[in-house]
């Protein structure tokens, strides 16, 4: 690996965090999922993200649903 990769490397890698960081800077959407109390609810397996939500006001999946969703799309992209 020469130095160009090893900076491209690095770019990217900051690039990502960036972007990771950049839900904390959206502001609160609805959940798209949630049950009939009103409680948010993943979209992906209906578990209560209330928690998750105070922390991440856009968030629509659970951590564990979000950490496979973000997998299978960096595979497919």
């Amino acid at each position: 690996m020469d130095i160009a990769d090893e900076a491209q490397r690095r770019s990217a890698y900051f690039h990502e965090l960036a972007m990771q960081n950049r839900a904390f800077d959206l502001p609160p959407v609805p959940p798209r999922n949630k049950a009939p109390d009103g409680t948010p609810l993943c979209v992906d397996c209906d578990l209560d993200i209330t928690e998750r939500r105070r922390i991440i006001g856009s968030a629509q999946r659970c951590s564990d649903c979000q950490h496979d969703h973000e997998k299978r799309n960096r595979n497919h992209g």
